[in-house]
């Protein structure tokens, strides 16, 4: 990325008003240099400049090449309980980058990095009121709740839905301490870090150890070299909070977001069922609460993609053949589903947020309204404006509830 900053200013492709704002980024030197940094983090930004500078053979100073590359130098992060650097767990390279962005699909699929200058200079919250989107090459901020004029705009540097001692570990490589009011009262999505049913249950040293040891089984399954290799310790993990549900909500973290990596797991491995029980657990009982704005972009793919995968187990009930098709109608044997109330009332729910979430003329804005054009055909206006027959509707999501089980 260094080289690729250089090369575009030599040739004239990065606007002076863009290189302007990448030079007043902070570039935190001082603390690289210091005892308190690893001080093969420097060594690392020296290397790599004196690499870009002799690469490049650009006219600026090696020094000022040094800054460049400490603004997108890949931080440390402090050991923290929730990730202990163990042999088999190695405090990763590969973290978000200073002053850069995670590049995503509209569904919020990792794809690299991005750099934009301008975005950089937006602070950090915990309870950030814009989330950054992307469509394509286009970049955008997209609302939580309404912004004054006068008020700042910021973003989330981090996974905000973390509990507090997670989150001001994870801050600590942008080298400062959040004072945010969730930080300040330990609140994570409006709740309490521990809630009320945890304190009076658990003692904090074994909510500790637990959360200690699923996050660490979260992080090996993401490293997993397959989704099939990742089902065992996922499966693990969430044994862990069997003894301790429903005391310990389902929204709070890694209870959520393992159950997450678990659904991309099963999906994955074609274990329809499984996957949409826990879909549905999400869009009943997490999503809401940590995402509570329905058009949040978080909530809105999750939606997304739950639609999807109702679609998928519908066609299995009506005609599937063979194993997969006998699953799905034993599954719902006790409660048949009226498919198209449940896919329609769905599908209305992404098509009311997704211009918010993502924006009207997106890539997936797109993609949802031809998939309503498909499924409602010259009607897809009037059922996209229509609110349905909410009491049917409200009796099969009930049905859904039912199907949804014993799920952890």
């Amino acid at each position: 990325m260094v080289i690729q900053v250089l090369l575009r200013r030599q040739a004239q492709i990065l606007p002076d008003s863009d290189w302007s704002s990448f030079i007043n980024l902070v570039h935190h030197i001082p603390e690289f240099q210091t005892e308190s940094s690893p001080p093969e983090r420097w060594e690392t930004i020296q290397l790599i400049s004196k690499a870009a500078y002799e690469y490049t053979n650009h006219a600026a100073p090696l020094p000022l090449i040094e800054t460049i590359t400490a603004r997108v130098s890949p931080p440390s992060p402090s050991p923290s309980p929730s990730h202990p650097p163990t042999t088999d767990n190695p405090p990763p390279l590969r973290q978000l980058l200073l002053n850069t962005l995670t590049l995503v699909t509209p569904t919020y699929t990792p794809l690299g990095l991005c750099l934009s200058p301008l975005l950089a200079l937006t602070n950090h919250s915990c309870t950030p009121n814009t989330v950054v989107s992307f469509s394509g090459p286009t970049l955008s901020l997209r609302s939580l709740l309404p912004i004054a004029s006068t008020s700042e705009i910021t973003i989330s540097y981090i996974d905000t839905t973390n509990p507090t001692p997670t989150r001001l570990a994870d801050l600590s490589r942008y080298h400062f301490t959040c004072a945010c009011s969730a930080c300040t009262t330990h609140t994570t999505s409006s709740h309490p870090d521990i809630p009320p049913s945890l304190t009076s249950t658990l003692p904090t040293s074994t909510l500790t150890a637990l959360d200690s040891e699923a996050f660490s089984l979260l992080a090996r399954a993401k490293s997993s070299p397959s989704p099939t290799d990742s089902l065992p310790l996922l499966r693990s993990a969430l044994a862990l909070f069997t003894p301790h549900t429903p005391a310990y909500p389902p929204w709070r973290q890694p209870f959520a977001s393992l159950r997450q990596q678990y659904v991309h797991a099963l999906l994955s491995t074609q274990a329809w069922i499984p996957a949409l029980r826990h879909s549905l657990t999400i869009h009943f009982d997490i999503d809401p609460v940590l995402f509570p704005q329905p058009w949040h972009p978080v909530r809105v793919t999750h939606a997304w993609v739950l639609w999807r995968l109702i679609v998928h187990v519908a066609g299995l009930a009506v005609e599937g053949g063979g194993a997969a098709g006998e699953e799905v109608r034993a599954a719902f044997k006790d409660h048949p589903i009226d498919w198209p109330i449940v896919i329609s009332a769905l599908l209305r729910s992404v098509l009311a947020n997704v211009g918010r979430s993502h924006g009207a003329e997106s890539r997936l804005g797109r993609v949802v309204r031809a998939k309503a054009r498909e499924v409602w055909g010259e009607s897809a206006d009037e059922n996209e404006n229509g609110r349905g027959d909410l009491g049917r509707e409200d009796r099969e999501w009930e049905k859904l509830r039912a199907v949804v089980g014993e799920v952890v």
